[in-house]
Formats: C-alpha cells, sequence, structure tokens
C-alpha cells in the first residue's frame, strides 16, 4: 500500500489515473493549433519514477560543479528512472522529503497526487487535485522551490477550482542568508546546468513548458488560468511575454509582481528620475507629492535596487550570468549597466508580446514596513521591487485587460492567502 493512502484511497487514486487518461485524450484533440505551434521550441518534458513518494527527491539523479566565485556552482539533474507513460507513474504528494501529504480542500482525506520531471536539466514537481473544473496554475517565489499549499486548499474548498501547484527542487542554493529569511534560499529555475552563462528569459522556458504541458493534459480544454506571488509572477508572465502561451492562458493572477524590467536597475547599475504611483500603478510622478491626490499615504514608485536582501539578490543575476557585476553596495553613479544583465529583463530581452489577448489582475501589498508585527518582517512590495510593476503594468495592452489593485496595510504576497482567492474565484468564475 502506499505511504499515507488507506485501501479506499487507492481505489479512489486508480480510478484518477483511468479518468486523467480518457481526459488527456479528449483535451488532445481540442488544443488551440496556434499554441501547438508556438510552445514547439520549448524544452520536452521527461518524466520520472518515484520510489518513494515521501521523499520525492529520491526520484532524480543530481550532480553539481565546483563553486566558480561569484557565480557559484552549476547543476544538472536526471531520472533515475524515466517513465514510460506519465499516466502511470502518479504517487501521492508531500510538500518536501519528510514533509506533510498534501490533501484535497474538497475532501481532505485524499491526497494530491503527484508526478516528478526534469526539463532542460532542472528536476520538479507538479501536484494536482483530483477534481474540480476550471483550472488554476499556481506557482510560488523565489526560486519556486515551495507549494503554495494552503491557498490551493482554500481554494479547492471554496470554489469548483481544479488546482495544479509546481515546486523546482533547489538547485543552486544561495550562500548568503539575510534577514528577512531565516534559511538559505534555492534558486531552483532559476538555477544554470552548465557552465555557460545564460538568462531569465531561456531559463524561463523551463516554466513555460510545464505550464504548456499542463494545460494541453490536465486542463481537458476547459478554462486555464495562472496565480502566483513575487518572483512567481516572473515564473507565470514571462511564457505569455516570451514563449507564446498567450494563446492558451485564459487569465492571470499578479501578486507582488511581476518584478524583472531591469536587472541593471536591480543592480544598481542603472538608475530611473520617474516612475507611477504605487496607488493606481499608473500615474506617472517623480516624488511622493505626485500621488497624494490618490491617498495621503500613496507613494511614488521608481524602478531601483534591492536594499535590505541587497548581498542575497546580488547571487542571482550574477550566478545566471557566470559574472560578478551586480554588486549593489558596490554601485555608485559611475557604474554603467551591464549588457547580459538586459537580455534578462522584461524591458529589453527581445522577441517580446505586449498585445495580451486575456485578462490579468495585479495585485498590490503596500505601506507595512519590514520587521513590524509579522514573525518574518516581509513588509509591504516597497522592499520587494515595487518601482518595477508599474513600467510592467503600463506595457501591457490592451488597458482593458488588466487591472491594478493597491492593498494598504499589508505584506508581500499577504493577498494570496485572502484577495487573490477571491478575485480568481469571481474572475474565472469558479
Amino acid at each position: 500500500m502506499k505511504p499515507g493512502l488507506s485501501s479506499i484511497e487507492q481505489f479512489q487514486s486508480v480510478l484518477f489515473v483511468v479518468s486523467l487518461f480518457i481526459l488527456s485524450a479528449c483535451s488532445t484533440s481540442m488544443k488551440d493549433e496556434n499554441a501547438g505551434q508556438k510552445t514547439n521550441a520549448l524544452p520536452e518534458i521527461t518524466f520520472c519514477q518515484s520510489p518513494n513518494p515521501q521523499a520525492p527527491s529520491d526520484a532524480f539523479n543530481f550532480r553539481r560543479s565546483e563553486n566558480q566565485g561569484a557565480s557559484g556552482y552549476w547543476v544538472n539533474y536526471s531520472c533515475k528512472k524515466t517513465c514510460s507513460d506519465w499516466r502511470s507513474c502518479f504517487v501521492p504528494a508531500y510538500s518536501a522529503d519528510n514533509g506533510k501529504l498534501l490533501v484535497n480542500g474538497r475532501a481532505p482525506s485524499v491526497a494530491k497526487q503527484s508526478l516528478a520531471f526534469v526539463v532542460d536539466g532542472m528536476a520538479g514537481h507538479i501536484a494536482l487535485s483530483r477534481d474540480g473544473e476550471k483550472n488554476v496554475f499556481i506557482h510560488t517565489g523565489a526560486g519556486g522551490t515551495r507549494y503554495y499549499a494552503k491557498p490551493a486548499e482554500t481554494l479547492e474548498k471554496n470554489s469548483s477550482a481544479k488546482t495544479v501547484m509546481m515546486r523546482w527542487e533547489k538547485g543552486y542554493v544561495s550562500e548568503i542568508v539575510q534577514s528577512p529569511f531565516s534559511n538559505k534560499i534555492g534558486w531552483g529555475w532559476y538555477s544554470r546546468t552548465s557552465a555557460d552563462e545564460t538568462n531569465i528569459k531561456d531559463l524561463n522556458k523551463r516554466v513555460a513548458s510545464v505550464i504548456a504541458w499542463s494545460h494541453d493534459n490536465l486542463s481537458s480544454g476547459t478554462m486555464f488560468g495562472t496565480l502566483g506571488c513575487s518572483m512567481g509572477t516572473n515564473a507565470t508572465f514571462g511564457p505569455v511575454l516570451w514563449h507564446g502561451l498567450d494563446s492558451i492562458v485564459d487569465y492571470q493572477l499578479f501578486v507582488g509582481g511581476p518584478n524583472m524590467w531591469d536587472l541593471n536597475a536591480q543592480c544598481k547599475r542603472r538608475s530611473y528620475g520617474e516612475g507611477y504611483c504605487d496607488y493606481d500603478g499608473s500615474t506617472a510622478c517623480q516624488t511622493d507629492t505626485d500621488c497624494k491626490n490618490l491617498d495621503s499615504k500613496a507613494r511614488c514608485s521608481i524602478p531601483s535596487n534591492y536594499t535590505t536582501i541587497d548581498r542575497l539578490f546580488n547571487q542571482l543575476p550574477n550566478h545566471i550570468h557566470t559574472t560578478d557585476a551586480c554588486d549593489i553596495a558596490a554601485a555608485n553613479e559611475s557604474t554603467r549597466p551591464y549588457p547580459g544583465f538586459d537580455r534578462s529583463s522584461m524591458a529589453f530581452a527581445e522577441g517580446a508580446d505586449w498585445e495580451i489577448d486575456h485578462k490579468m489582475d495585479f495585485l498590490v501589498n503596500l505601506g507595512v514596513e519590514q520587521g513590524a508585527t509579522r514573525q518574518l518582517g516581509l513588509g509591504g512590495d516597497e522592499y520587494w521591487a515595487l518601482g518595477h510593476f508599474p513600467p510592467i503594468y503600463n506595457k501591457i495592452k490592451p488597458d482593458s485587460n488588466k487591472s491594478w489593485r493597491a492593498i494598504p496595510e499589508s505584506h508581500h504576497c499577504d493577498a494570496m492567502f485572502d484577495e487573490a482567492l477571491d478575485l480568481i474565484k469571481q474572475q474565472m468564475a469558479l
């Protein structure tokens, strides 16, 4: 018997796999022809057998290089044993090695099902509910190395949504621990898998592959939306902006991002003299005074560098681009933009499609200082590259397909547990 499941649940699991086989056959005939053409260039996903569901990482072989200075080491994953048919390789979903069994919010006695996979040398896991109608694909922040289990369960409990969560293996793990974080950060899908320099646009193909596969094989031709917070918004918007997935995504909700407008500005290598007001995302400003007609607490948000996590953030672009060019503390007025960083920036990377054919909502948490009232002290989006959200928001066209919603007195990503769930239910009619 599989760990954590009764014999009844085992029988339910068999029925679930059979239903997925039938649904997959139906969904194949419903694919958008244009979507298939656009996603041909994405890396192929290989599914892995999971010998021990309670230790999901046992599905993979893992190797890493020696540390390479500021850019760190690279990693590479492969399946220990591949699946000839992904439908036969579902196992009960656990949050991590020796972690919590993940359950369906509508039926807490029923475990979610998971698949282990490798794409472009990086490993990850998909976990999904067994039932539900329209599909919500959920991706977490930073490197996406954990599930957003609580929002998924809450959404399942209070709606008809079928949730598809994903998480990546840790990949490159930062050597820096910097408050408000108390542990090392794994950069997940941002990790290099060879000694060669890369960029965020190319690395984002990994996420695009998983989204495209989930749509084509799990959605049964029904509505498909995405939900993410912080760098999870970069993960879910990138496939639409750069990799042709606009035609298969019906709705997107972003909490605390996207925040990759200009990597040079985040590394303090390029400066801006103006931005947009945080309360509406669209009123141009140079100082906070320009925003006071919106609200007495409104501020002018200008693309700039990370402050409180400067040493930690340095490692991300340096790792991706095999350089030491991101050094926020050392940058000054004479520091010039680094060309490679522009290839990772939504403002400058080639081939971007800003004409979006589906609805998108931006939820912005504002106004709480770091260290106030919350254990981790994340603070509002002001501490998490808020100045980079509005240029992305304003670049998206047509205006009728987007909205900006500010939530005062709240921490970064707080909306994932309340407002975002109410909004996605409304917008997708769940």
